[in-house]
Order: structure tokens, then C-alpha cells, then sequence
């Protein structure tokens, strides 16, 4: 299936995993695993996702199916006009450009906080094991171009492909697209808003600065770096709920062993932000022509 310049293999399978909300347990369903390539020999895997009957589509149909790519792929590679660009090394690769102002002002409105001490850590890469207690989803890589009025993003996955649900997916796009009205208007903006609001977090070759914004279910991490030379701005997505059940285990744990209880997950992981693996800590990074490089 190609669609919208991307190439999209599927294939049936019976093991997907959903968490059946009645009854709180994980079960196995059948639906398709889906894959996105940026060419049409399916070499350059950009994405890969599953679709679980009952869950994410109604049935195993055709048309089931290509709804559910669609409703998939909108939030992330639905946002803008799809331009071909070249990497440095020769790579093509497939972005989404938008240009500043668009996608923005119609939508619900969210509130948002500079970050807190005991929250710096989660801005910046984690281990994988910390990543699960964090209920970490993914993450966005932004850029607004060598001008500072485009926007450049790029998806990476963190988490167990359960928590990247359509409802996530719905939300992520409409946080996305009211950010897009303030510190993610243009490069400018961000400079503005950063120097307005303070938010300034430690890590990186330069001065970070963190932004949350938490829904019921959800939080959204927003690492901004205002200036040229490195990407602009990291929005990391968290799972809220998996951090409640996490830190409810942690508390009964600690119970048992007569402990006094926990600390927030955050709070646990502040305490050991020295072993935060910052990549941008010595010197900034070469961008490359697309942004697609997946690291943090």
C-alpha cells in the first residue's frame, strides 16, 4: 500500500497484545503488523505498528485495514507536505514540513509549567529498563530549519508498542498542534518564550530549558534548545498511568520490608541523574540534511 509517499507492508497475524480495559488483563488478538518503508524495495524501514481487532480496527478487512494505517499515520505523517530530501551520506529520506503559523489555533486548550528540579532528568535519554518505569512512549525530534521558520519532526519509539494507542496518538497531535501556537511557533519564539518563562534544566553543550504538560493520562516533556548548530527541541511522552501503577508496587514493596514508602518515579530518577546518558553533553551534534537521526 503506498500512502501518501510512504510504502506500507502488512501482514495477518494472531498474537498482538491488548490490555482488555473491563477486566485489566493483557490478551492476544488477530489484526495486521504494519510496516513503513521509504522506498518501494522495503529496505529503509522508517516505522513499524500493529493493528488489533477489537482494539484498533473493527475486522480484518482491506477497508479496516487502511483505515487504521491512515488513523495511525496522520498525527505523525499526516501534519505536512511531504518533501523528498537528501542526507549528507546520499540517503534519501521522506519529512514532513510545516510552515510556521499552520496547524494551529483550533483545537483544546492545555496548560503547561516550567519543569520542576526533580524532573530534569526525564528530559534527556534514559536506560531501557528506566524507560519502562517511566511509562515512556517515544519521543519527537524537532527542527525549524537553517532559518528558523520550518518544522521538522521525527518520531521515535521508546516503549512498548501498547501504550502508542490511537488515543495517545489523537492527543499527541493536539498538544503538538496548540505548542505550535506559543514556543514551537519559530525558532524566535522559542528564544522568546525561554527567556520569558525560565524553565532552564541542566545537560547538553548549551542551556536546556523543560517545559510539562500533563493531561489525565499523559505527560508531555518539552526539552527546548533555543540557538543553531543542534536540533531545537525534544517532546518526550510518558505514560501517567503506568507511573501510578509502578510507584503503587514500589509503595507496597517498600511496605513489606518496612520501608517508609517511595519517592515519585521522577523523583526516584533525579537522584540518580548522574548516570543519565546525555550524548549532547561534550559538543554539538552535525545535523543532518533530513533530521532523522532516531537518537536523543
Amino acid at each position: 500500500m503506498l500512502f501518501e509517499g510512504y510504502w506500507i507492508a502488512s501482514s495477518r497475524v494472531s498474537d498482538i497484545e491488548r490490555e482488555n480495559p473491563e477486566t485489566g488483563r493483557t490478551e492476544a488478538c488477530e489484526g495486521y503488523l504494519c510496516r513503513m518503508y521509504e522506498d518501494k524495495d522495503c529496505r529503509w524501514e522508517l516505522d513499524s505498528f500493529s493493528l488489533a481487532v477489537g482494539y484498533d480496527i473493527p475486522d480484518l478487512s482491506e477497508e479496516s485495514l487502511e483505515k487504521g494505517i491512515r488513523e495511525y499515520m496522520i498525527p505523525y505523517w499526516g501534519l505536512g507536505e511531504e518533501i523528498d530530501r537528501t542526507r549528507e551520506d546520499g540517503e534519501k529520506i521522506l519529512m514532513n514540513k510545516l510552515q510556521s503559523g499552520q496547524g494551529t489555533g483550533h483545537g483544546p486548550e492545555f496548560g503547561m509549567r516550567p519543569a520542576s528540579a526533580d524532573e530534569a532528568a526525564a528530559f534527556f535519554v534514559q536506560m531501557p529498563e528506566q524507560d519502562r518505569r517511566l511509562g515512556a512512549i517515544g519521543h519527537v525530534r524537532i527542527d525549524f530549519g537553517m532559518d528558523g521558520d520550518e518544522f521538522w519532526h521525527t518520531w521515535q519509539p521508546r516503549g512498548e508498542e501498547s501504550l502508542n494507542s490511537a488515543a495517545f496518538r489523537t492527543e499527541l497531535g493536539q498538544v503538538v498542534d496548540w505548542l505550535r501556537g506559543s514556543v514551537l511557533k519559530d525558532l524566535s519564539s522559542m528564544s522568546r518564550f525561554c527567556h520569558e518563562h525560565g524553565g532552564e534544566i541542566p545537560g547538553g553543550w548549551r542551556q536546556n530549558y523543560g517545559y510539562v504538560v500533563e493531561t489525565e493520562d499523559y505527560g508531555y516533556y518539552l526539552r527546548c534548545s533555543p540557538g543553531q548548530g543542534d536540533y531545537h527541541a525534544y517532546l518526550t511522552c510518558f505514560d501517567l498511568n503506568v507511573q501510578r501503577e509502578n510507584l503503587a508496587k514500589e509503595n507496597a514493596l517498600s511496605d513489606r520490608k518496612g520501608g517508609r514508602g517511595m519517592k515519585s518515579v521522577l523523583g526516584q530518577l533525579s537522584d540518580h541523574a548522574g548516570r543519565i546518558q546525555e550524548r549532547d553533553a561534550g559538543k554539538p551534534k552535525a545535523k543532518q540534511t533530513g533530521r532523522d537521526d532516531p537518537g536523543l
